[in-house]
């Protein structure tokens, strides 16, 4: 959240967990219209007339009457059920130790969770523990965040002194750190092994990294065909003209579904969603649609095979 703190909700993972919440909220309704039922015979007994056999019928009657809509709210909530929430209706955390806004979060395969803000810091946390593990101190805002899929003892941050870094978490101290010129917005690790690190920025440049090492493999701009063209061991160079904008806010790797070739998709604040061949670092596709301004934007890919 923008104040610095961080939800969890839990997912509603199995048919038993989903079962459990339905059951609570019947039993709350159950017991709620039970003490609505006593309530209505206490209140109708207070005038006592002397015909009391009249009062138990009424109060019978009441009782078959709220049976009957019990059953007919039972039968609702299994309709409803189509329709479930995916998560439990209360957070299972909330962290509140930074300082001002959370800008990124990354899971690791371990249950583990790093958090970016712009209170210059990095924190670990772990879900079963209720206070943060560890922090990371930085010279800036930190903008993004990833751990390193191979080692979760690892993980790299974007921050906007221009520097991406690795951690080494059981050191605490950075371990490889590269510049990257520009202030750093987004970032992504290749799929499966992280092998590429791969920096967006605030002024359309994309670089890639070899992750273990943070070395330099090629740089080019999203809309300068001239940079995407040189070959890929030239970085930018010195003499180079130099762009300003549009921002990269969001990078994802994926692998094409026709050939497994692999490709990664920009998102700038020019309003348009870029795909990119990691080998050639030539646009194949510029899709255009929606409006975003200079605000934040990121896009989701997701594949699927055809039967």
């Amino acid at each position: 959240s923008k104040d610095g703190s961080i939800w969890i909700w839990k997912v509603l993972s199995s048919p038993v967990e989903r079962w459990e919440m339905d059951y609570k909220e019947e039993i709350h309704a159950a017991v709620k219209r039970k003490t609505s039922i006593l309530q209505q015979h206490h209140n109708s007994n207070l005038p006592s007339n002397g015909s009391s056999s009249n009062l138990s019928k009424k109060g019978q009657k009441l009782a078959e009457k709220n049976g009957k809509e019990t059953e007919k709210l039972s039968e609702k909530l299994s309709a409803t059920n189509l329709y479930a929430p995916v998560f439990k209706p209360q957070p299972y955390r909330i962290y509140r130790e930074h300082g001002s806004s959370v800008l990124d979060l990354d899971w690791s395969q371990n249950g583990f969770l790093v958090s970016a803000s712009m209170d210059k810091a990095v924190k670990l946390w772990h879900v079963e523990r209720e206070q943060s593990l560890k922090t990371f101190l930085h010279p800036d805002f930190v903008t993004c965040i990833k751990f390193y899929p191979l080692d979760d003892r690892f993980f790299v941050s974007g921050c906007l002194d221009h520097k991406c870094r690795m951690w080494s978490i059981l050191d605490d101290e950075v371990i490889f750190e590269s510049d990257c010129q520009d202030l750093i917005t987004s970032m992504v690790l290749t799929p499966e092994t992280g092998e590429y690190t791969i920096i967006g920025t605030f002024n359309g440049y994309v670089y890639i990294l070899e992750t273990y090492g943070l070395q330099l493999v090629s740089s080019f701009h999203v809309k300068d065909k001239e940079t995407q063209n040189r070959p890929s061991f030239q970085g930018l160079s010195p003499g180079a003209k130099h762009h300003h904008g549009p921002s990269v806010t969001y990078l994802q790797c994926f692998n094409a579904p026709d050939d497994n070739s692999p490709k990664l998709m920009t998102v700038s604040n020019d309003s348009r969603v870029r795909i990119f061949d990691l080998k050639t670092r030539k646009c194949v596709e510029v899709l255009r649609g929606f409006e975003s301004g200079a605000s934040q934007h990121s896009a989701q890919l997701v594949t699927s095979a055809h039967q």
